[in-house]
């Protein structure tokens, strides 16, 4: 009696129809009217500042900063913008895969040793109840425990981070924060400011129609090729 066989050649994963993967760069320089606005959490003994036009101290102009003084003081500036990925230069209807974040910082004033901070970059939903992105895009920085100017750096330690799947829509409005803490020494006319500017957003969106599919071949005992493509159609007989 002879046996049928039926040998197998190979299995692969393909990518059908693949969505074309894209990259948009939002860019915020703070020019006038930019619409990121300061809340403030905490508060300093003397006085607690934030301008959202500073034009003598920007990189190379303009920037936003936010101003303490007083004794050991530990208040924090959010400033934030609400606006959706499509606002943000994404294709309606696409899917955002990816946000790649960084920013320029300088702590412009330290006149009593003190560690200040600026950061996290963050994204939250529209209701900053939640983040949108599956970690902040840029943590927190702290400076050196000193005195004086730390000229102007860009904080870009972390690659890109992807969004949450509600948060991935085209259409998502987020919100897009980012912390100033100007920590103020022990001295009652201590003064600390420290100054933001050039956030980027690098966005990695994707069509819709991405979608993968495996290939089965195998070669029966004729010496014909069996192809099957699932999930969609089997064809079969096609000769070698």
């Amino acid at each position: 009696m002879r046996m049928k066989k039926r040998i197998l050649i190979l299995i692969l994963i393909l990518l059908a129809s693949a969505g074309t993967l894209l990259a948009v760069t939002y860019t915020q320089p703070f020019a006038a009217g930019h619409g990121f606005a300061p809340t403030q959490s905490g508060a300093c003994d003397s006085t607690y500042t934030d301008n959202a036009a500073d034009s003598t101290d920007g990189n190379p102009v303009n920037s936003v900063n936010s101003l303490c003084i007083g004794r050991n003081d530990v208040p924090t500036t959010t400033w934030k913008k609400s606006l959706t990925w499509i606002d943000m230069g994404v294709t309606p209807g696409n899917t955002v895969t990816l946000v790649d974040g960084k920013f320029d910082h300088q702590r412009t004033r330290q006149t009593h040793a003190q560690v200040a901070q600026v950061g996290p970059l963050t994204i939250m939903d529209s209701g900053e109840v939640a983040s949108c992105m599956a970690a902040d895009p840029e943590a927190v920085f702290s400076y050196p425990n000193s005195t004086g100017l730390i000229s102007w750096a860009t904080r870009d330690a972390t690659g890109g981070v992807a969004p949450i799947a509600a948060c991935q829509p085209a259409a998502t409005t987020v919100v897009v924060r980012f912390g100033i803490t100007p920590r103020t020494g022990n001295n009652a006319s201590a003064q600390t400011q420290v100054n933001v500017d050039n956030l980027i957003l690098v966005i990695t969106e994707t069509t819709p129609s991405a979608r993968s599919r495996a290939i089965m071949i195998s070669m029966k005992s004729d010496g014909t090729m069996e192809r099957k493509f699932g999930p969609w159609k089997t064809t079969k007989g096609e000769s070698q």
